[in-house]
């Protein structure tokens, strides 16, 4: 347990002395010391180098203790993202992915034996030696605990598929899962590592949530949380994977904007043009304010009001992000009492596995 402190300290901090990080995770600097001194032997950590330049200013102050990282240069873990038309992998030292650019991409088949197959392959002839484990993240309602996609409504294969026994034959090593929408929102945290209560929402295959409450996921119950998505529009009866009439993720997708960008036939150049643009179109907004319901009612009930929206969503136009921010605020009664804030960033979901991989696979592997 106080081994993931420190580690979970260091994924926050990037950079820290064994005094800082004994002060801060609460723990007594020769109890830290001692661990850390195992985790640089197991190369979990390294020192990072103090430039010659700088070594008579900190003379003269009093040299701070040795500055540690996680160590950042060899490939330890394959990074997973299983997508509904896209598989990518990339592999990644213990201080994490350097960018969110996959390392390889191959499309996702129609079946499981035939993507493992090509997972099979990929990893026999690319994958870097001396590698520890392996994370993969999964779309739809899945069971991190068993490693079992529950049910994914755009990936029906997923749900027939073991994940930790079969991907373990394919690595050879430890293998976790974790949810997709959840590993953005682990990726968020390390990014911005201030901010401790959100909601996040992605927008791209599919439309999820995820919920972050004093900096930890929030779990729940069961395994299905966050699935905004599938909140019924009234008045909407377009059939959704799941089985049900009307879902959001049918409007919101990027199926679904697609068919109503059609439907509206606005005369537009394309989609991505309607969603652009200066003056969004009424099919756009109209589909932005059933978001907004579902999102203030998710604020309403968590008590929250920031919001961080990925994927699709963070190529809205300024106008379009006000009137669904205007939208959310008019919905969420935290706003009467505060400031709702609506934010937009990129997907960083190799880092939300490298995360994944540091807090779930370190204590597994022999190597660690």
């Amino acid at each position: 347990m106080n081994q993931r402190l420190l580690l979970e300290r260091l994924v926050r901090d990037g950079v820290a002395t064994r005094a800082e990080l004994a002060d801060r995770t609460g723990m007594s600097r020769p109890t830290a010391g001692k661990i850390l001194d195992e985790l640089l032997k197991a190369r979990v950590v390294e020192n990072v180098v103090i430039h010659a330049a700088n070594t008579q200013a900190e003379a003269r102050l009093g040299r701070p203790g040795q500055p540690l990282r996680l160590q950042s240069s060899t490939p330890r873990f394959a990074l997973v993202h299983v997508g509904v038309n896209h598989t990518d992998v990339q592999w990644a030292p213990v201080a994490g992915a350097a960018d969110e650019k996959p390392h390889h991409r191959f499309d996702t088949p129609k079946s499981a034996a035939t993507w493992f197959a090509k997972l099979r392959a990929l990893v026999h002839s690319k994958a870097p030696k001396g590698l520890w484990g392996a994370v993969v993240s999964l779309p739809g309602v899945v069971n991190e605990d068993e490693g079992r996609c529950l049910f994914s409504p755009n990936l029906s294969w997923a749900n027939d598929v073991n994940w930790l026994q079969d991907c373990r034959e394919v690595f050879g090593k430890p293998v976790c899962v974790v949810q997709e929408i959840r590993a953005l929102a682990l990726g968020h945290m390390r990014d911005a590592p201030g901010e401790r209560d959100f909601l996040l929402v992605d927008s791209s295959e599919g439309v999820g949530a995820a919920v972050v409450l004093a900096g930890q996921l929030f779990a729940g119950a069961s395994a299905v949380v966050g699935e905004v998505g599938h909140t019924p529009v009234v008045g909407h009866t377009r059939l959704c994977g799941c089985g049900a009439r009307g879902c959001l993720e049918t409007l919101l997708g990027d199926d679904g904007l697609l068919m109503s960008w059609k439907a509206a036939n606005t005369g537009s150049k394309s989609l991505a043009h309607d969603l652009s643009a200066v003056t969004p179109p009424d099919w756009l907004l109209e589909t932005l304010t059933a978001l907004a319901q579902g999102i203030a009612s998710a604020l309403n009930l968590f008590g929250m009001s920031n919001v961080i929206l990925c994927g699709t969503l963070a190529t809205l136009s300024a106008p379009a992000i006000i009137h669904l921010e205007r939208g959310i605020r008019e919905g969420a009664l935290p706003a009467r009492f505060g400031e709702v804030r609506v934010q937009t960033t990129t997907q960083k979901r190799f880092h939300g596995l490298s995360a994944t991989a540091v807090n779930r696979l370190l204590e597994l592997s022999p190597a660690a």
